[in-house]
Order: C-alpha cells, then structure tokens, then sequence
C-alpha cells in the first residue's frame, strides 16, 4: 500500500478515531498512593487501546504494514502538536531565558545512563549491544552516530534500536506516571521536573508535561516553555556530547567491567 492511499485506510482511521475519543472521555484518573497521587493521562489510554487493537489476534484491525506506513501521519501530527505548544510558551519566555544555563547544564545528566545502565546490561548478559543500550537516551542522534561508527548490521546497532523501541512504546507511559510523583514528594519544582521531561522524545515530553499542567494549570505557560526549550536544547547538544564524550566513555567502561567479569569467571574456574 502506498502511502497516499493510508488516507483511503477507513478502518485505520475509524479505530485510532475511537481510541482516541474514548481515552478523552475517561479522561484524567488521580489514583491516591499516600502523601501524593498517581495521575493517569488520556494518553496513556490511548497507548494501550492501539497497542491491544495491534496485538489481540482475533479482533486484530491494524496490521504490522499499517503500522510501519502509519509514521507520516504521527510526525503530521506532531507538527500540529508542536505549534500549540510554541504559542503556549510565549507569555514565560521571560522566566525561561533566565535559566538558559541550567537548561545546558542539566544535559551532563545524560552521561547517566553509562553508569547506570552499562553495570546492569552486562550483569544481564548483554555483550556489545550494551555499548548502543547504555551511552546515551537512544534518540534519533544517538541512532545515527552508532549507525556511523559501528554500522547498522553491527551488536551497538541491535542495541541502540532495541532502546529506541522500548523507549518510544513505554516511554510516554512511563513519563505519565513518574514526573507528577517527583513533584508531589517535593523533590523538584515543577519547572525543574519540566526541563527534564524535556529531555525525552516529543511524545515522552508531552506525556509528562500534561501531568504537570493539570497539577499546576496556573504555571502552563512557563512549564510548556520549559520542556520545549529543554527539548530543543537537548537534541542538540545530546549528539556532540554522546559523539566526543558518551560513546568513549562507554567504551572504557565497557572495557573495563568486561575485563573484571572475565578475571572473576577464569579465578572461579580455578
């Protein structure tokens, strides 16, 4: 099927029609969980109706080619999506310029995800594909210098996507729960907590954002200003600072903690 002849997919669009109408009307569930609650979006609805509309093989209405031929449409989507939040933002450009350091700076937290993910792949029996898994968020920068070093057929390739998949079906999910959370425990302000879903993909940040703007609607302007800045900041910087400081990083630490799971294997051979 072509992609121009998706729009004639009546079936497609009635099913991601409903989803969508259904999700809004459950709309936003607060689940109390002691000092704070758990927000639950009507997107994250919509994820799992889509998903189930996808997977359950009786009833299956989407195919895995309407799946794949079903992108252009997401990134039209997106697009609409980005304009509302750019008007939205205007009014807090003030506040956001002030933290335009800390909107730079918080992206050194992306080197994280090697100290953190790197032990835990290897622990868990990843070889090279914990290089890909673990150097940086796994957004599409991230994809095209493993793609460039290691080529697409290579382990730091089988990684990278396997991160990307994960992270582009679970991430909003995930996104949708946890932000609101940090804010109720006081552990970050809600502009902090907006810069950092910035960090994520388009659809992670608008997941977390939500959460946030129905907690405080009164700072919607400054929070939406927030994660968009963060979120154009950080796919900037995230390709340098994964190309000249992540990805060497993560290869001396690689082969650092390979070398020292090889010496315990061989002394407890003996």
């Amino acid at each position: 099927m072509e992609p121009t002849e998706l729009w004639k997919d009546w079936k497609l669009h009635i099913a991601m029609f409903v989803c969508a109408v259904v999700a809004q009307k459950i709309g936003i569930i607060n689940i109390p969980i002691g000092p704070v609650s758990l927000m639950l979006m009507p997107l994250i609805y919509a994820m799992v109706f889509g998903l189930a509309l996808y997977l359950i093989k009786p009833i299956k209405f989407i195919s895995t080619k309407q799946s794949e031929e079903s992108s252009p449409l997401l990134m039209l989507a997106v697009m609409f999506l980005c304009v509302k939040m750019g008007v939205t933002m205007i009014p807090g450009l003030a506040s956001i310029m002030s933290a335009s350091a800390i909107l730079v700076i918080q992206n050194i937290g992306n080197l994280g995800t090697i100290f953190l993910a790197l032990p835990v792949a290897i622990l868990l029996g990843c070889k090279r594909e914990a290089v890909g898994l673990s150097f940086a968020l796994s957004r599409e920068p991230g994809i095209a210098i493993i793609t460039d070093k290691y080529g697409a057929k290579s382990k730091e390739f089988q990684g990278v996507m396997a991160c990307y998949i994960v992270g582009t079906i679970f991430g909003p999910v995930f996104f949708g729960m946890i932000p609101g959370l940090f804010v109720d425990f006081g552990w970050f302000s809600p502009e902090a907590t907006a810069m950092a879903v910035g960090c994520g993909s388009t659809a992670m940040m608008t997941s977390g954002l939500t959460v946030l703007i129905a907690k405080f609607p009164e700072l919607e302007s400054q929070l939406t200003g927030f994660a968009m800045i963060s979120n154009v900041i950080s796919g900037l910087l995230a390709f340098y600072l994964s190309l000249f400081l992540a990805l060497p990083i993560t290869e001396k630490c690689y082969a650092l903690l390979t070398r020292r799971k090889a010496v315990k294997a061989e002394k407890g051979e003996k």
